[in-house]
Order: structure tokens, then C-alpha cells, then sequence
């Protein structure tokens, strides 16, 4: 963060979500997840709403750059933004049972499995709680508030 505020580094700000890592068993693990349940949440979940899945980008990327102001101490947050796909889609698929590895799992607790594979494989788990707390919060104000009775139809995103 002193490269971005104090040299105003700005493209930080966008290249830390396009790094993910080195070549090997952990990169092609997120290429993968990024490529199936990615595209398959911008085709099922946002079809021909290709504007609200932008925002949905645009808005998870903001909230997690401000949670890495404030308690990460991390560069490169790519996974914690696969993270926060693979949690909207799992919400908004909940019915769905996927095969991850040898063992199926329901579709809403796929984040978390992927959290517990890459903590196997050695990578922080920090980043993938980001991902779902702020995929979380993205669900819960666009899919559960707006129906509440209280909410009276407000939208937060």
C-alpha cells in the first residue's frame, strides 16, 4: 500500500487480481476453478446480465482491496476473488452436488473445500476467507435483504 499511496503505483490496484502464481500444481488448480465454476456463474447465474456480473467484479474487487488495506498483508489477491465467484455460485446453485477430487460436495460449501484443498497444497488460508466473507456479504445484499420485509426493496449493489 505505501507504493500505491505515497509513488501512486495505481495499477496495483488491478494487477493484484491478475496474478496466480508460479507455474505449478497450485496455479493450474485456480485456472481450473476460475475456468468451470466461473464461466458456469456468468452463464447460469448472470445470463444476459453480462453488466451485473461487471459490477459484481468491479464491487468485490473494491471490497476486498479495502479489507487488504485493513487487515491483510497480502499482494495478490486472485484467489480471494475466485473465492468470491465460487460462493455466488454455490448459493445461487444450492441444490447442485459436485465431485471435487474423490468426494462430492453440496454446492454452497464448494469455498470452503477449496480453502481446506489449498491449505493441503501450502497456500494461506487468509486469502480464501477474504474471498467468502466478502462473496458473502455480495450474496446476502443482492439475493436475501431485498426479499426481507424490512428492506422494503433496497438494494445495497
Amino acid at each position: 500500500w505505501q507504493l500505491i499511496i505515497y509513488e501512486l503505483q495505481l495499477w496495483r490496484l488491478v494487477t493484484c487480481f491478475l496474478f496466480f502464481g508460479t507455474f505449478g500444481v497450485p496455479f493450474f488448480w485456480n485456472t481450473y476453478v476460475l475456468m468451470f465454476y466461473c464461466s458456469s456463474l456468468e452463464d447460469v447465474a448472470f445470463h444476459s446480465k453480462s453488466a451485473d456480473f461487471l459490477w459484481m467484479l468491479i464491487c468485490g474487487a473494491g471490497m476486498l482491496l479495502v479489507l487488504t488495506y485493513f487487515c491483510g498483508n497480502t499482494y495478490f489477491v486472485s484467489g480471494a476473488m475466485i473465492d468470491l465467484m465460487t460462493y455466488v455460485w454455490g448459493r445461487r446453485n444450492s441444490a447442485a452436488r459436485m465431485q471435487v477430487l474423490f468426494f462430492a460436495v453440496r454446492a454452497p460449501y464448494l469455498p470452503w473445500v477449496l480453502a481446506g484443498i489449498s491449505l493441503l497444497m501450502g497456500g494461506a488460508v487468509q486469502d480464501h476467507l477474504m474471498g467468502i466473507a466478502v462473496g458473502h456479504t455480495y450474496y446476502f445484499f443482492v439475493d436475501v435483504y431485498p426479499l426481507l420485509p424490512t428492506s422494503k426493496g433496497f438494494k445495497l449493489f
